[in-house]
């Protein structure tokens, strides 16, 4: 699955990644949960002119969290919590990754930060699992796989 990320500029540019990457969406849709799903599909993700466009957002914080059940606390689960400050800084986008399986996080280039969100992908992995590819400006590069997540934001107030 690399249909947004590493495609040709020109086929970006002109719509024929994202169709690519649509009918791809449709053909996985009842292997992947619905919440995604519709997430994935909302037109919004790859429309830079709006502000839920993760685009151009910079990170904020990263949580990696691992809890258990059990007696011991032996049975362990991890969820992934990902803040960005939107690209027209006025709004927080916060992307939820619930019982992480598998997750790979590349390192940034020295002293630059991770830079600007520059493109994504949802897909299904090798294992049949939800997966998320992100692709920042500085080359950093992430994978996760996991069982859902989600999509939300929550709109900075501007101090006078």
């Amino acid at each position: 699955m690399n249909y947004m990320i590493g495609a040709d500029p020109a086929e970006v540019v002109d719509g024929t990644a994202y169709r690519r990457y649509r009918k791809y969406l449709e053909d996985i849709r009842g292997q992947i949960p619905q919440l995604v799903y519709e997430q994935a599909m909302e037109t919004w993700r790859y429309d830079f002119r709006d502000p839920r466009c993760p685009h151009d957002s910079w990170l904020q914080q990263l949580i990696i969290q691992e809890s258990g059940k059990g007696d011991r606390l032996q049975y362990r689960s991890t969820d992934i919590e990902i803040e960005l400050l939107g690209a027209f800084h006025d709004r927080i986008l916060k992307i939820e990754y619930r019982n992480v399986l598998r997750y790979s996080l590349d390192s940034m280039t020295e002293g630059t930060g991770h830079e600007s969100w520059e493109i994504d992908e949802v897909g299904l992995s090798d294992r049949f699992v939800v997966c998320h590819k992100i692709k920042f400006s500085s080359g950093a590069f992430w994978y996760i796989e996991c069982e859902r997540f989600s999509f939300s934001e929550e709109r900075l107030r501007r101090q006078p």
